[in-house]
């Protein structure tokens, strides 16, 4: 057999699978037979937010973000910038929405428990067990630490350093 006869029968097979299973997997994400509960669920859960309207709600935090990016002597920018990123909807109460995939028993993590890294510099209490969970989640608190880990070197406690999201928000 030809090669243009094997791409050809190729493309036919393929065509076929997936008149075949197109349909099966329409059936399958109808809202019907999910219920319209569990639809509101998720469109709860998936809020996409755009940088624009993360602008808009850091007004409440710009005076912490300029000042202790002053009094550390660190970029107003990059600490705004990696607040932004680590936690997008600067709530001050929102713990990382991660889970671990490794286990370190001498810090208290374990393979498949939620990230405890918590408030606006997303900080982790397993790795910081001096600050509480009320502590990280005081904005004042949160953003301090922040500049001034950043002003010792610390830049990579955060992975939105590490992996350049932050440069998004600058």
């Amino acid at each position: 057999m030809s090669k243009k006869h094997t791409k050809t029968r190729l493309v036919w097979l393929t065509i076929a699978i997936g008149l075949v299973l197109a349909p099966l997997i329409a059936v399958a994400y109808t809202p019907d037979m999910m219920g319209e509960d569990f639809i509101a669920e998720i469109e709860e859960e998936e809020v996409v937010i755009s940088t624009e309207e993360s602008n808009k709600s850091v007004g409440n935090y710009d005076h912490l973000f300029r000042n202790y990016a002053e009094q550390y002597g660190v970029s107003y920018q990059l600490v705004r910038a990696i607040s932004m990123c680590e936690n997008t909807m600067q709530d001050k109460d929102l713990q990382a929405q991660l889970y671990y995939n490794f286990t370190r028993a001498e810090l208290g993590i374990y393979e498949g428990e939620q990230e405890a890294s918590y408030g606006l510099a997303m900080i982790n209490i397993h790795y910081n067990p001096t600050i509480s969970i009320e502590n990280a989640s005081d904005p004042d608190f949160a953003i301090e630490f922040l500049a001034k880990n950043l002003s010792n070197g610390n830049k990579s406690w955060w992975s939105c350093y590490t992996n350049g999201g932050y440069l998004k928000f600058l």
